[in-house]
């Protein structure tokens, strides 16, 4: 039971490190629709050889699939969301708030399905103790949101980008609670998550793709690039080149399956995502306080912390009570 603890923590971990992996990746090559294509397909290569050694084949039964409706296999593009809006989201607005923010979309987006049964969710009505969860929740995000006065000028701490990318960063989290959705009705109807895993993340590779090529074709080239801080890029400057991080997003994308799927069985998918969100959290702070893979440095305060656990305490609630 410990051990499912730990794993449960580490999987949050990994799910914090992999978004800034990617946005460091994003840095080196200026275009977070490569870095999107980068990240599925080294998971999907990780993902495809765990399949095969754990089940032994990569058999998709594809005539189940056929016979369900169309949004079961919407977690792909759901994936694509998570992954690009990360990958913006996460140099303007750091880490640990980029995670927060996620985490409040996909709570909210989660108490929506559950309370009317979509996508194949089971239903869930909203109760007292769930709507006490969901206020505890927001106040956590105003905490943490809230960027803070300058004691010597009395102005306020704001990047003027910030208050674009923080709807994005929930529009994410909304996404994150439908591709869950999604991709436990597709584990339910093949009997396996972590094939439904892989044909989520090819799901999301070929999307990525068609994004690709149609920016490329109405847009033009240049249009795929353009850096953190919106600096002008020129063609000269883009020099593609292999770099190790590139390999990195297959292994973490398995451990957070394979954490989540090692420790849901024995302590619940409530005290999962619990788990998940805390080691979210901490790793998002430690990222923002260290500048993690060249991240920029955010300020890491009381607040943002008294925030985090106001929002661990609504999402105990809301999942546990």
């Amino acid at each position: 039971m410990i051990v499912s603890y730990i794993v449960g923590i580490i999987a949050g971990l990994a799910s914090t490190t992999q978004g800034s992996v990617n946005a460091r990746i994003r840095d080196m090559i200026k275009s977070p629709y490569i870095t999107t294509l980068i990240s599925f397909a080294t998971a999907i290569a990780a993902l495809a050889v765990i399949v095969l050694i754990t089940e032994g084949n990569l058999d998709m039964h594809r005539d189940d699939i056929a016979s369900q409706p169309a949004w079961i296999l919407c977690g792909g593009l759901c994936g694509v969301i998570i992954v690009m809006l990360g990958i913006i989201c996460i140099p303007v607005i750091g880490s640990a708030r980029n995670v927060t923010l996620l985490c409040f979309g996909q709570i909210m987006a989660g108490l929506i399905i559950d309370n009317f049964g979509l996508f194949g969710a089971p239903v869930t009505k909203m109760s007292m103790m769930r709507a006490v969860g969901a206020v505890l929740v927001f106040i956590g995000i105003i905490l943490i949101s809230y960027e803070g006065v300058d004691r010597k000028s009395g102005q306020q701490f704001v990047d003027p980008r910030v208050r674009r990318y923080l709807p994005l960063a929930v529009l994410s989290g909304f996404a994150c609670a439908v591709q869950v959705a999604a991709n436990g009705t597709l584990g339910e109807v093949i009997d396996s998550s972590s094939k439904a895993t892989l044909i989520s993340m090819t799901s999301g590779l070929v999307n990525t793709f068609f994004i690709i090529a149609a920016i490329y074709f109405f847009a033009g080239r240049m249009a795929l690039y353009n850096t953190a801080d919106d600096r002008e890029i020129k063609k000269e400057d883009l020099h593609f080149s292999f770099h190790p991080l590139m390999l990195c997003g297959g292994p973490l994308a398995v451990v957070i399956v394979g954490g989540n799927a090692i420790a849901a069985p024995l302590l619940g998918t409530g005290m999962v995502t619990i788990l998940n969100l805390l080691g979210m959290m901490v790793s998002g702070l430690v990222i923002d306080a260290t500048g993690f893979l060249g991240i920029a440095k955010k300020r890491v305060t009381a607040r943002k912390v008294a925030g985090m656990v106001i929002m661990l305490a609504g999402t105990f609630v809301i999942t546990v009570m």
